[in-house]
């Protein structure tokens, strides 16, 4: 069986997103077509505005935690990075 129970793909724009809930915890993949970065992120709103992101830097192959405060604006790096890159 597959390691995630749910997908989303859009091989046409070139990005695929795998996931698994397991408590109150998710687990993602990413499959992306990108040079600089990638980010994802969660709202409880649907807006970018109070949403949790994660900004995966293509070059440097670093994870970043970090929230949206204001729009069109470069996300806030989170004090806990509660993150891991497997």
């Amino acid at each position: 069986s597959s390691r995630f129970t749910d997908s989303l793909n859009d091989f046409e724009d070139g990005i695929a997103v795998f996931w698994t809930i397991k408590g109150e915890m998710i687990e993602l993949a990413f499959i992306a077509r990108a040079k600089g970065w990638v980010g994802f992120g969660l709202s409880d709103t649907g807006g970018m505005v109070g949403s949790d992101v994660l900004l995966y830097s293509v070059g440097k192959g670093t994870l970043e935690d970090a929230f949206v405060t204001i729009n069109n604006a470069r996300p806030i790096t989170d004090e806990v990075q509660s993150v891991t890159a497997k």
